[in-house]
């Protein structure tokens, strides 16, 4: 008598966890974003957004929501590269006696203006603003991610769009939608 304890074969598709094809089109669509949601800037987040996409690759099964799985890997990785990167500026500090850190800009980011007020957000903020408007989850994931309330997190949203529209306005002369000048950031 011979029992079946499962498949003899192994699906090359379900060992893979997730297509090529449904990974590329992920990328396309959440990479810059993701890339703004680490608000590292000194071109460190490229690399980080890189690794979370391969751990991804690697998963087996493919997460139920992709998209929330790399905000969530990547944020942990981003934390991790500040911390990295602090250990590293205060050996090189100690060794070379000097302050000498190069920032770049964001390559990915659509238009250089808004990446520099991007960046000067709060980073609770920035990465409430760039979760729901790139990543496009919504609050109760967002609330999750960043480990606050969903009421907080759709407080922080309003805030961060309130000052981005007072930022741009204070910048280009502009209006609101009525004609009326912006108001100034609380």
């Amino acid at each position: 008598m011979r029992v079946e304890t499962g498949p003899t074969h192994l699906d090359p598709d379900a060992a893979m966890g997730m297509s090529p094809t449904m990974l590329t089109g992920l990328l396309d669509r959440h990479f810059g974003a993701l890339v703004a949601w680490t608000g590292l800037r000194d071109g460190s987040g490229d690399d980080v957004v890189q690794e979370a996409f391969v751990r991804l690759a690697s998963q087996t099964p493919t997460p139920d929501h992709p998209v929330a799985w790399l905000y969530a890997i990547t944020r942990h990785l981003a934390l991790n590269e500040r911390r990295s990167s602090g250990r590293r500026v205060r050996r090189e500090r100690m060794t070379a006696g000097s302050e000498s850190r190069e920032g770049t800009a964001w390559a990915t980011a659509e238009a250089g203006e808004l990446a520099a007020f991007l960046l000067a957000l709060p980073d609770d903020l920035r990465e409430v603003v760039v979760a729901r408007t790139w990543g496009g989850l919504g609050f109760d994931e967002i609330a999750r991610l960043v480990g606050r309330s969903k009421a907080t997190v759709w407080r922080d949203y309003g805030r961060a769009i309130d000052l981005l529209r007072d930022r741009y306005g204070a910048v280009t002369g502009g209006t609101t939608d009525d004609g009326q000048p912006r108001r100034t950031a609380r």
